[in-house]
This record gives C-alpha cells, structure tokens and sequence, in this order.
C-alpha cells in the first residue's frame, strides 16, 4: 500500500472507513457539492461535497473558505482527517487540525458511487445511566435493568436435589450443581448471627 511520505501514515481506501476513523489519510476525488447553508444564525457557511475513491463515496463536510476552494472533479489529498455521524450517516470531516492539498492525478480510474458510506443510517448508543460499563452487563442490559429495579427476575424451572419435587429459581441451573427449592434451601443455611 501506499504510504504518506511526511507523516509516513498510510493511505485509507474510503471502503474501510468506519464511524469510529480518526487520522485518516487518503486521495479522493470531488464528485458534486450541495448548495451552501448558513448555520449558526449566519456566521458560518457549511457545504457537503460527495467524494470517493474506486472503493466507495461518502460525503465530505466543508466549512466556509473551503467551499469556494473546493471544486467539483479536484482530487484531494486529505490529511489528519476523521469520521463523525451526523443524524445517523457518516461524515469525514477535516476539523481544527486535518487538511487538503489538490493532486494533480489520482490512483484510480472512477469513483464507486455504488457505495455511498453516507447513505447507510447508523443507530446511536444509549449512554443512559452507566454508559456502556458494568450495570448494562451486569443486569442483561436496559430490560433486565428495569426487571431487576421491579424486583421482576426471570424464574427458570428445575428439580430440587434433597426432595425431588419440581421448583423455580432465579438462575440459571448449572449440570453437576445441586439446586434446592425454597423449603430445603432454608433447611441447609445456616442460621444468621443478626
């Protein structure tokens, strides 16, 4: 693969870019621009330039001076760039520290527009309550979060091991283990010191 000389980061095709891409560096070629809103009640101007390599397409977000520098069919060579997802398609972006030269040729022939990375909707993640980490793990994600705050638990059937009489416990019965109904699992603790 090619790699960037003054970097010396290697070139990414835009077809294995995620959502989650940082320090991309590639060369892709303008295929068309939207027309330039306003945002930020007029101070700042904001176009999304459709661009892609022979491997996909996938839309470019470019900010004020960068949209009348931009032209459709240039080939940029994109430095330090990243992926975002705005309303839930992917975005490159070249934000505060990523860049763009135009090249004079580029190493493909056509842009794939059959695989538009920006035309594929991504679902958010919840960040509610713990984030990703241990409570979503712990208690079976959002549902069995609210199961366990109800005190509702999933009972699952099995055959006490001292009387043989079928019952139900909140887990899971694991083979060579003994499981006890409610009567005979009373029977065997110990007694509390409280």
């Amino acid at each position: 693969m090619a790699t960037y000389e003054a970097e010396s980061a290697e070139l990414v095709k835009i077809r294995n870019l995620n959502s989650y891409s940082r320090r991309v560096y590639t060369i892709v070629k303008v295929v068309s621009k939207t027309e330039a809103r306003e945002v930020s009640g007029g101070a700042r101007r904001v176009v999304e330039a459709l661009v892609g390599d022979d491997t996909a397409s996938i839309y470019l977000t470019l900010w004020d001076d960068a949209i009348d520098k931009v032209k459709e069919g240039q080939i940029l060579n994109i430095k330090n760039a990243y992926v975002n997802l705005f309303r839930g398609s992917m975005r490159l972006n070249l934000g505060r520290f990523g860049s763009y030269e135009l090249a004079e040729s580029a190493p493909f022939e056509e842009v794939n527009l059959d695989n538009n990375l920006s035309s594929k909707v991504f679902e958010r993640r919840s960040y509610d309550r713990g984030g990703f980490g241990g409570r979503d793990r712990r208690y079976g994600g959002e549902r069995g979060r609210r199961n366990f705050r109800s005190g509702r638990r999933e009972m699952h059937k099995a055959v006490c091991a001292d009387c043989g009489k079928e019952c139900e416990v909140p887990f899971k019965p694991t083979e060579g283990r003994p499981v006890y109904c409610q009567e005979c699992f009373a029977k065997r603790r110990p007694p509390r010191r409280w």
